[in-house]
């Protein structure tokens, strides 16, 4: 039997973009990729565990938007339990635009959207399941 794990955390959209270097304040740089990801240190946490073989349930918001629909399909593709992601009227899913550049180091503006809006009461939903 695997074991059961429920986490509790963020859920993002991930836009990262790589340069050579980090641009300074007002400069502008050629890039060399770009990628999207679904991300967010929860929903990488329950991604993690769940390939690992646990049984996962996730307790978080998205927005009821775009993003939020697709980061709650593709955690359900990862085998995760995603009936406690909320999906919240009103509000975007939360977002983070990513600058790395080839040292490694990186720069990032998050936007954390419906993920400040998990509660205590989120938490309690899951828990009586």
């Amino acid at each position: 039997m695997s074991p059961r794990i429920s986490v509790l955390g963020a859920c993002n959209v991930d836009f990262t973009f790589r340069a050579p270097r980090l641009p300074l304040p007002g400069e502008t740089l050629p890039g060399s990729t770009f990628f999207f990801d679904y991300g967010g240190k929860g929903a990488n946490q329950a991604v993690t565990a769940s390939r690992l073989g646990a049984s996962v349930t996730l307790i978080s918001r998205v927005g009821a938007d775009e993003f939020g629909s697709r980061t709650r399909e593709q955690l359900g593709r990862e085998g995760i339990d995603v009936e406690h992601v909320r999906a919240t009227p009103g509000v975007q899913t939360g977002s983070a635009a990513i600058m790395v550049d080839d040292a490694g180091g990186n720069a990032i503006i998050g936007i954390p959207g419906a993920n400040a809006l998990v509660s205590a009461d989120d938490v309690l939903a899951a828990r009586e399941r």
